[in-house]
């Protein structure tokens, strides 16, 4: 329906069976009466990030579940979900990064208010994403790396519905801008959040 907004959840865990959780945004801003279903919109979700994230994730890493919920609008509260069986493994060998360190992908709408702008830290990190043997800066010519930034501004069609990627507040209302620009951090972040988690 028109005015509705999305969160879009991936959900990963690496081989130490730490949780990693990548959340998008989106907003059904057509005017339609068209419903969307979550479900269906899970799996357009999945079809849409998990190509570029296996292959810009390490090898210990694992895509497991999408999650996708209406949190704002007449269908609020609906959820659905698609478990990726077998799991998609990442593909990037060699030296791993250690599991707090990311890589800041930053969005916004191009305007400069607090709710205009957003992050999504991308991790874990294979050591050749560096500049070098530098041990701060991103290599952000990486086409992986990229892909995965371009995502932050990537619309995504479910059964014909066209859904604007936006940047949510916690309780799912958004500024009624669509995000426009992305950037990448060129230095490594340290995210403290990354720990063991249970989702069902």
């Amino acid at each position: 329906m028109t005015g509705e907004t999305f969160r879009a959840t991936m959900i990963c865990r690496d081989t130490d069976n730490t949780a990693f959780v990548f959340d998008y945004g989106y907003a059904h801003q057509e005017t339609s009466s068209v419903h969307i279903d979550c479900g269906t919109a899970a799996g357009a979700f999945q079809t849409l990030v998990q190509a570029k994230f296996a292959a810009a994730f390490p090898i210990n890493m694992r895509i497991t579940k999408y999650r996708f919920a209406c949190v704002d609008g007449t269908s609020k509260g609906e959820i659905g979900f698609v478990e990726v069986v077998p799991v998609v493994d990442g593909e990037v060998t060699g030296e791993i990064l250690p599991p707090e360190i990311a890589i800041s992908m930053k969005r916004n709408t191009g305007h400069s208010s607090r709710r205009d702008r957003g992050r999504v830290f991308f991790g874990p990190v294979s050591a050749s994403f560096r500049v070098g043997d530098n041990g701060d800066q991103v290599d952000t010519t990486v086409t992986e790396l990229q892909d995965i930034m371009n995502l932050g501004k990537a619309t995504l069609t479910v059964g014909g519905a066209l859904l604007q990627p936006v940047i949510l507040s916690g309780t799912g209302t958004y500024t009624g801008r669509k995000v426009v620009n992305v950037a990448m951090a060129p230095v490594f972040v340290h995210h403290k959040s990354r720990r063991t988690r249970a989702f069902t």
